[in-house]
C-alpha cells in the first residue's frame, strides 16, 4: 500500500517528499531535522562514491527523488560530460535556508515559548492577522 501511495501520488505531493537532513548547526537554529530541497541550496554528499563533496543543487528530478550537484559530473565514452544524480537520502543540507518563510515563522513561534502569557497572546494575534502569513 505504501509503495502505491508513493508512486501514484500527485506531482505536488511527490515534490514535498524530496527533502534532506540538515546539518547539526542548522538543526539547533531552526528546530527542524529535514527540509525540502530547492535549486541553489548548498549540500554535502555524505554517502556513496562522491562522499565529502560540497556543491550547489543544479537540478531536481522529482520522479526519481534525485538531485544533481554542481561539480559532480561523469564523462561519456564519445566525449562530453553529464550530471550524476544523487539520491536525496545521501545528501546533507548546509546553507541557504534564510529565505524559507515557513522556517522563519516556526522560529518565531518557538521564541514565543520564552515569553510570558500576554506577550505570547500578542504574537499569536499578529500571526492570525496575517503579519507572518505567506502572501
Amino acid at each position: 500500500m505504501r509503495n502505491q501511495q508513493n508512486y501514484q501520488a500527485l506531482q505536488q505531493i511527490r515534490s514535498k517528499r524530496v527533502g534532506t537532513n540538515i546539518s547539526k548547526q542548522l538543526r539547533q537554529k531552526y528546530t527542524h531535522r529535514n527540509v525540502r530541497i530547492v535549486i541553489g541550496d548548498t549540500v554535502k554528499v555524505v554517502r556513496g562514491e562522491y562522499k565529502g563533496i560540497e556543491g550547489k543543487v543544479t537540478k531536481i528530478i522529482i520522479d526519481k527523488s534525485s538531485v544533481a550537484v554542481e561539480g559532480i559530473k561523469k564523462e561519456k565514452l564519445k566525449g562530453g560530460k553529464f550530471d550524476v544524480l544523487n539520491q536525496r537520502q545521501n545528501l546533507n543540507q548546509r546553507q541557504n535556508l534564510n529565505q524559507r518563510q515557513n522556517l522563519n515563522q516556526r522560529q518565531n513561534l518557538n521564541q514565543r515559548q520564552n515569553l510570558n502569557w500576554s506577550q505570547s497572546q500578542q504574537l499569536k494575534r499578529c500571526i492570525n492577522n496575517g503579519k507572518y502569513r505567506r502572501k
